[in-house]
């Protein structure tokens, strides 16, 4: 049964709150440097760019079943390791440095991606309000991204049952998590086929964040109210809430 009055938000984290492209970037060059200084002498096929490239490309196209199910960090480990194995580092030793080396992948991944202007007051102002749910295809760890206390729930698509979003899996987690219905959950997202119609389908609330530009097109239903800041965040949310009764 649906806990009465709860409001809930549920957040994508890629180009919602962080430019990913832009952080992944920053994040793999970091990685590349520490790689040359601890195994200079396996690390050709990453500090070569287009060796890399067609590490990435080899491994990309072997694994489609795990881009599928958005298991990038999978995806991850198994180019750091085709790589250090073209590099010449034996498999013995591929084993046992690569736990390190994803550890430091994940980290970097998530603390690298800077964060859009004012989402760490925002997201501190909306967590004394409503409880806080990241749903997310992306495998960004809220600790190392410094909003894990604003979060009470964490869905990816590596939980067991679950599948990437357009699919209602992680949405359906979501109410089930919170103990609550779709009329009483606002999501908020960047994508409109991923993010926003599952949301709308299943009768929540949305919110198109639109900090890059780019976002916002016809197609997008009229209830859905687009942002591109922010700093607007909290204003929608009280606006969407306004009208709806605490049962």
């Amino acid at each position: 049964m649906a806990a009465p009055g709860k409001r809930v938000l549920c957040f994508d984290l890629d180009d919602t709150l962080w430019s990913v492209e832009e952080g992944i970037k920053k994040a793999e060059a970091e990685l590349v440097r520490g790689l040359a200084k601890q195994h200079p002498e396996h690390a050709s096929h990453f500090v070569d760019a287009e060796k890399l490239k067609a590490v990435k490309a080899t491994v990309y196209e072997r694994e489609t079943d795990l881009l599928e199910r958005c298991d990038y960090g999978e995806v991850r480990r198994r180019v750091m390791m085709h790589g250090l194995l073209l590099g010449g580092m034996c498999q013995e030793a591929i084993d046992a440095a690569i736990g390190d080396i994803m550890e430091r992948w994940f980290y970097l991944r998530s603390s690298c991606c800077a964060k859009f202007p004012h989402a760490d007051e925002v997201l501190a102002q909306l967590s004394l309000e409503y409880e806080m749910v990241a749903v997310t295809n992306g495998n960004a760890r809220l600790d190392h991204a410094g909003i894990a206390d604003y979060f009470h729930h964490h869905i990816t698509p590596m939980h067991e049952g679950m599948k990437p979003k357009p699919c209602r899996s992680m949405f359906l987690k979501a109410l089930d998590l919170t103990g609550t219905s779709p009329e009483h959950v606002v999501m908020i997202g960047d994508d409109k086929e991923k993010d926003i119609a599952p949301a709308i389908d299943l009768g929540m609330k949305a919110v198109l964040v639109d900090v890059l530009g780019g976002k916002a097109c016809p197609t997008v239903p009229e209830s859905v109210r687009t942002i591109t800041c922010l700093s607007a965040l909290p204003t929608v949310i009280k606006e969407y809430y306004s009208s709806q009764p605490r049962l």
